[in-house]
This record gives C-alpha cells, sequence and structure tokens, in this order.
C-alpha cells in the first residue's frame, strides 16, 4: 500500500512541476479561476487580512528571517495587509528588527507593520501569551486572521490562495497549509534527514485543494 501511495504522489508531484513550468501564473490561481483572478478588478474586491506572528528572537531558527518576514508581507495579494508581531518584551531582539521592515516598506500601500508586547506569560506558554496579544491588537476592519510561524518563508501566492477559498466556499471555516523544508547549504545529514521526514508527511496533505 505504501509503495502505491509513494508511485501516486511521485506522478502528481511530476504534473505539477511541469503545470509550474508551462503556466507558472495558472498554478497560482485558484482551480477554474486561471490567471484572470490576478486582474485589478478582482484584487479591489479581496479582504483585509491580519498576520499574526509570535516571535522570540533567541528562539529565531532560520538563518534569514528578516527576509522569511518580508516575503509574507511583500506577495501577489493585493488586499489590505496587517502585520502583527508579538513578542515578550520590547528588549527583545525582534522589535529591532521588525522596525528596520517598517521603515524598508513604508512605501508600500495597504501594509501596516505592528509590535504587540504581551508580557511574561501567567497561565500559558509564552507563545499562546504572544497569539493572545496580537490578537488584541488586530484592527476591527480585518476579516481574517492569519497565524504565521516565524520561521517560515512564504510563497507569493500563498495569502492569495488561502483568503480565495475562505471568501469563495461557504463551507470552509479555516484554511491552513504545510512547511516544505528546504536545509541550507553545508546542513548536517541530520536535517537532511528531518527534511525527508516532513517531506514524507507532507505527501499525505496533498490534495487537489492544498
Amino acid at each position: 500500500v505504501l509503495i502505491v501511495r509513494w508511485g501516486l504522489s511521485a506522478q502528481r508531484r511530476v504534473r505539477r512541476t511541469q503545470s509550474i513550468a508551462s503556466h507558472p501564473l495558472k498554478f497560482l490561481a485558484p482551480r477554474n479561476r486561471g490567471e484572470s483572478v490576478f486582474l485589478y478588478e478582482e484584487q479591489l474586491k479581496l479582504p483585509m487580512v491580519s498576520m499574526v506572528m509570535p516571535v522570540k528572537w533567541a528562539a529565531i531558527k532560520s538563518r534569514s528571517p528578516k527576509e522569511n518576514w518580508k516575503s509574507q508581507l511583500v506577495s501577489m495579494y493585493s488586499g489590505s495587509i496587517e502585520a502583527i508581531f508579538a513578542v515578550e518584551s520590547e528588549d527583545d531582539g525582534a522589535v529591532q528588527v521588525v522596525k528596520e521592515l517598517q521603515e524598508e516598506l513604508a512605501h508600500l500601500e495597504g501594509v501596516t507593520i505592528k509590535v504587540a508586547v504581551a508580557g511574561p506569560a501567567t497561565t500559558c506558554s509564552q507563545k499562546i501569551a504572544n497569539i493572545l496579544a496580537a490578537l488584541r491588537a488586530v484592527s476591527p476592519e480585518s476579516r481574517y486572521i492569519f497565524c504565521m510561524d516565524a520561521n517560515c518563508k512564504l510563497h507569493p501566492g500563498t495569502v492569495h490562495l488561502l483568503m480565495n477559498e475562505l471568501e469563495n466556499d461557504a463551507s470552509v471555516f479555516v484554511a491552513t497549509g504545510y512547511p516544505f523544508d528546504m536545509p541550507p547549504e553545508n546542513a548536517s545529514i541530520w536535517a537532511w534527514t528531518m527534511a525527508q521526514f516532513r517531506y514524507n508527511c507532507l505527501s499525505e496533505f496533498l490534495s487537489n485543494r492544498s
């Protein structure tokens, strides 16, 4: 059974790779919508999204966290984006990086970057406390909340696809994704082993709606 399922997943990966190579924009568009979804009049209909990200600089595992965070704000999604970075205290090293992002992306229309300070957690984990602090800072105009991981780099079409599913399918209550791990250059054999394990898990999430 494992061999059959692995073979079918391999065939799907090949077809998707060919699809990306031949029609990159069409691949990013939701099913049956085609590239028309990226037209200006379609972009105007997009709702405001709040990106909530609990951050602890000492716990960052990514080699380039600033670039990862920038990828979440600079994407193919043309609706308004509100990014809320939640920290335990203003002394956290992430605060300075967020301020640099605010300066670098100040020219972007429709992008707002905030810092929420949670304070030390008392009744839950610090990560949960940070998320709750960020949720309290969400703008009333925002229609959706997107909880992010501080170590993830987003594909340019990710937010657009998730929002499209939520907006156009009344039966969908929540949308989620799964990370695709890429070990850095000169990574150890253990890093590649973990990446392969998570890649096997990823195959279980493959479907027409993923």
